[in-house]
């Protein structure tokens, strides 16, 4: 098992919490929304939804998966990204009046996190020699 397995597990676990957790909320706190919430107000958050429990359960499936591969770890490190740059465009789905919350934030640091880890364990995996 590669000394990238725990970390990336262990991140993908903190973006499935984070789809419960508060993504916006009004001004003065009341009436949150996770992202479970949020899909109800359009297809962006559904997809956004599919992008973090896609990325999280993929996670699993190549840390643990034998053998490893290293294109998996590169198609993953894109994914994540894109998870990235889908918090960023989420923030249209909730009412004007609602500002962004932590759980948005967090998922967008744990997508960004777990790009860096699916990069190092494809260059881990890379052939040696070569370059």
């Amino acid at each position: 098992m590669s000394r990238f397995a725990a970390l990336g597990t262990s991140l993908a676990t903190g973006l499935l919490v984070l789809t419960a957790t508060t993504w916006a909320a009004n001004e003065e706190g009341a009436d949150p929304y996770t992202l479970w919430g949020l899909v109800a107000e359009g297809w962006v958050a559904l997809l956004m939804l599919a992008f973090v429990a896609g990325t999280a359960l993929t996670t699993y499936w190549l840390f643990l998966a034998e053998p490893p591969t290293r294109i998996g770890h590169l198609v993953m490190v894109f994914v994540s990204l894109t998870t990235a740059v889908w918090v960023l465009v989420v923030e249209q789905v909730p009412p004007e009046e609602f500002d962004s919350a932590p759980g948005r934030w967090l998922t967008l640091l744990g997508a960004l996190a777990l790009a860096g880890v699916h990069g190092f364990r494809a260059e881990e995996l890379s052939p040696r020699g070569s370059g």
